[in-house]
């Protein structure tokens, strides 16, 4: 299933009529909409960094997960005055704490690439101006919700399994520009957007989920294949928990789909050579797992 998290039904709106989708009808603490065919599913996570890694980790916790499932973020955000459309984004930034995550460009199809800061707030233009000079050579974008979502989600997916899409529907707070024509500017930059969202939406769900995500011809291994029996023994080293080794069996099939495995093979020798590994308590392990993770990913 394609799952896909947005932040309020005046941004969505448009792509939820493209799409045909109905809201469910059981009473839930998101909204949840779904195409007829069962496909896809959207959940509304309202504004803001805990909003959204809140609506993320309700989800897992309510509807579970597959491998197969692929998570993808739609929303408004600002962007420089020479900045407009529909950009896939390669990194984020929390600009609170500087900390970057990157999810998956393993397969980029034509839509340009940008950072994205999530900020605490509406951004002022000089504030993103400030932030762009950081990183002069690439495009940076500004919203409120990715770093929140990417956090959520990374306990449990692989970054090979997310996708940011961010449309960018004005330039940041302005001089005189009153929030309700703000608002009116997000609600017509997507609409202006919902065709071409809404093709890329059913081309990532025909190219990620429909086909497994395969980027070549030809019969390839399948990463489960190759990571569960590693992870079952990595586990008893980690003192794991069914919730440890999951996360383990997800990492590893990242590292085998991004050809890292090199990298983390030798990440984990430096803790048995450390004397890291085995651990001597569950505790121990979760916190070195967290900190192999980190180091990976």
């Amino acid at each position: 299933m394609l799952v896909m998290f947005g932040a309020l039904w005046q941004e969505m709106k448009p792509v939820v009529k493209a799409l045909e989708m109905k809201k469910t009808k059981k009473d839930t603490l998101c909204p949840v909409y779904e195409d007829k065919d069962g496909r896809m599913r959207l959940i509304l996570t309202g504004v803001g960094c805990e909003a959204a890694g809140f609506a993320a980790g309700w989800y897992i916790g309510t509807y579970g997960y597959t491998k197969e499932d692929v998570y993808l973020n739609i929303g408004s955000c600002a962007g420089g005055k020479e900045t407009s459309g529909i950009y896939r984004i390669h990194g984020i930034t929390d600009e609170a704490t500087k900390e970057t995550y990157y999810p998956d460009l393993r397969e980029v199809g034509s839509l340009p690439t940008a950072r994205v800061y999530t900020c605490s707030g509406i951004i002022g233009q000089e504030e993103a101006r400030a932030l762009s000079e950081e990183n002069p050579g690439e495009k940076s974008l500004f919203d409120m919700e990715a770093a929140g979502l990417y956090r959520s989600l990374r306990k449990i997916i692989s970054p090979d399994r997310m996708i940011f899409l961010k449309v960018v529907t004005d330039h940041g707070r302005e001089e005189g520009v009153t929030q309700k024509e703000m608002a009116r500017s997000v609600i017509e930059g997507m609409e202006a957007c919902s065709g071409e969202l809404s093709e890329e939406i059913k081309r990532i769900y025909e190219h990620f989920v429909s086909s497994g995500g395969s980027e070549t011809e030809g019969e390839q291994e399948n990463p489960s294949d190759i990571c569960d029996p590693d992870a079952s023994e990595l586990a008893k080293e980690f003192q794991a928990s069914v919730t440890m080794e999951l996360q383990l069996q997800q990492l590893l099939r990242y590292v085998v789909a991004a050809g890292m495995e090199t990298r983390f093979w030798e990440e984990v020798s430096s803790y048995r050579q450390q004397e890291l590994l085995p651990v001597n308590s569950r505790r121990e392990g979760k916190k070195l797992l967290e900190t192999l993770m980190k180091n990976i990913v």
